[in-house]
């Protein structure tokens, strides 16, 4: 690689690791958009680097971290898929509150966009008790993006449902019913209805805050569905979603975290990172 082209990819990594979204340049992420594949690997060793030290480096690079999440998803590139499985295994990730804002808006999208080929994976983050619900429910959201896509059918996620159905009680209710409407949504058989029973009753009871404090409430929802193709059809299209601009995201993401503060853990202003110079 030429010593300019480096230079220009590290200083792209630079903008997306120390400005704030909105106030990068539209040509800097037209370069990067158009220099993707030299710079996806460098983006990927900067990631590894953070990852044989995540409890120092985590923390510090959150931006950069969140925004290379974004970009792969945009570009549905498939190569980083196996490192960010790796970060969301690491205890670090859905418990910071900037990264739980992260799992609740865009890992949905980021796993269906990036990790398409890796279903088995996205179930596993699904049923992982280990996680925040943040990041499981992302999980079970990306299933669904995949659904619409036509990659996963409804045989193999409502069989997904039943196994996070089974799963311990961890007493969030609003996890819980975002589950239960998961598996209405996708017309569940009787198997199914037990489980959605058996939970309602263990974890939820008619004292609870719940949408479903009892059993009579699912299927007074259940009976009020459309027929099953229609119904079908309108889940797949309310799951239709997808990530076509990074820095949009971004900006979003980083506002709801960080608010209008400038100077953030050593984030600093675009005027402040050097002169960007392009081919």
């Amino acid at each position: 690689m030429k010593a300019s082209l480096l230079s220009e990819l590290e200083s792209i990594v630079d903008y997306m690791k120390m400005v704030r979204p909105e106030q990068i340049p539209p040509q800097v992420m037209e370069d990067a958009l158009q220099k993707r594949k030299e710079l996806i690997p460098l983006l990927c060793k900067e990631l590894e680097d953070i990852l044989k030290n995540p409890k120092r480096k985590f923390i510090e690079n959150e931006q950069f971290i969140v925004f290379s999440f974004l970009f792969f998803a945009q570009l549905k590139e498939t190569a980083p898929a196996e490192l960010i499985l790796r970060f969301l295994n690491l205890p670090y990730f859905t418990s910071d509150d900037c990264f739980a804002r992260f799992c609740t808006v865009s890992l949905d999208k980021v796993l269906a966009n990036t990790c398409f080929e890796r279903i088995d994976s996205i179930q596993s983050l699904s049923e992982n008790t280990q996680l925040d619900c943040e990041a499981r429910l992302a999980a079970i959201s990306a299933l669904f993006i995949l659904y619409s896509r036509e990659r996963v059918s409804r045989e193999m996620l409502l069989h997904q449902m039943k196994k996070i159905l089974k799963l311990p009680c961890d007493g969030k209710e609003i996890y819980w019913d975002q589950v239960i409407d998961y598996t209405i949504d996708l017309y569940p058989d009787e198997e199914a209805l037990l489980l959605i029973k058996k939970r309602v009753e263990e974890s939820l009871g008619d004292d609870s805050l719940s949408e479903y404090g009892t059993f009579k409430r699912v299927q007074e929802n259940i009976k009020n569905l459309p027929p099953f193709e229609e119904w079908l059809d309108i889940t797949k299209k309310v799951n239709t979603k997808d990530l076509t601009d990074c820095v949009e995201e971004m900006t979003e993401w980083y506002s709801s975290t960080h608010g209008d503060d400038t100077f953030i853990d050593g984030f600093i202003d675009e005027e402040d990172c050097g002169n960007y110079s392009h081919g």
